[in-house]
């Protein structure tokens, strides 16, 4: 990898990353931390903040949306059977709610039913054989939403019936800290560094100054505009070769690193304000790697949508 930049590709990226079309924090968000929400360019998130009563909201009209056999009833059976009782329910930060009831019809007819019609899109089958669940994960299904989930397991009942238990749950973002929110008139530039893994023979850094006022402003609107990550990053995801970090200096000279963002694994960017670590944020469409790559000569910058 070269570790020289001339200026004038410099200068090129940083025409692309001020022009109308420049890629800002746009994108759509998955379920599980793999997109961004649309973010305005300046600094105003569109994401919103949501509140474990809208979660649990949702997760009640997710179960009254399921596509049922005419006839089905509530059960008021008190003990369910094994199969039926592998459901966890809903974690830390998830609002839930459930149903068990009894349908007319043979178990995989009623789940087929259930795959066929929302809030069903791409359903999962699993459990025993033949399966005797399906569940389907919804990315950000509304605003203030980080993701929902609809799980549904059947039993066979006498009578050609269907013992069905529904359980449904929604995470809700939560606030950006107030600590995270960059100002960019604190800042007097910003060093932007690629970086790559250790993993890498002969791995090299390469870092680049900015002290141009509209590209400060431009990547702390997208740092403001990024959502916060609901979930750990504890999860198994692809190892990233190639990293970035952009560190802002604060101005009046002291030349102190005010807040520094960082690429990582599955999505989540790493963020620290004077030192101290912050909750993460979703960037799984890599804006901030692709900004840090135009501005490293590296690539221009894709446009935004609408752009």
């Amino acid at each position: 990898m070269r570790s020289w930049l001339t200026a004038a590709a410099v200068s090129t990226a940083a025409a692309l990353l001020l022009s109308g079309c420049a890629a800002g924090p746009a994108g759509s968000r998955t379920g599980t931390g793999t997109g961004t929400q649309t973010g305005t360019g300046t600094g105003t998130p569109s994401w919103g903040n949501g509140t474990r009563a809208q979660a649990l909201a949702l997760a009640r009209h997710l179960l009254a949306e399921l596509s049922l056999p005419p006839g089905t009833k509530p059960s008021h059976v008190t003990s369910l059977p094994p199969l039926l009782r592998q459901h966890q329910g809903p974690g830390a930060g998830w609002a839930g709610a459930q149903e068990i009831l009894v349908a007319p019809g043979s178990p995989s007819a009623v789940l087929e039913r259930l795959d066929a019609h929302a809030p069903f899109g791409t359903p999962t089958r699993y459990g025993a054989v033949p399966p005797t669940w399906s569940g389907a994960l919804l990315p950000a299904p509304e605003r203030g939403i980080d993701a929902a989930q609809v799980s549904v397991g059947t039993a066979a009942e006498p009578g050609s019936r269907t013992l069905v238990v529904a359980y449904a749950g929604a995470t809700w973002l939560p606030g950006r800290a107030a600590a995270e929110h960059l100002d960019p008139a604190s800042f007097r530039a910003v060093a932007v560094t690629e970086r790559e893994s250790q993993q890498v023979p002969r791995s090299r850094q390469v870092t680049r100054a900015v002290t141009d006022p509209a590209v400060i402003a431009r990547l702390a609107a997208l740092v403001n505009g990024l959502p916060p990550a609901s979930e750990p990053a504890a999860r198994s995801c692809a190892a990233v070769l190639t990293g970035y970090t952009v560190r802002f200096t604060a101005g009046g000279g002291s030349g102190t690193v005010a807040a520094a963002v960082s690429t990582g694994e599955c999505g989540i960017d790493a963020i620290s304000v004077n030192g101290k670590p912050q909750p993460g944020l979703w960037d799984t469409r890599d804006h901030l790697a692709a900004m840090a790559r135009a501005l490293l000569g590296r690539a221009a910058l894709p446009p935004a949508a609408g752009g």
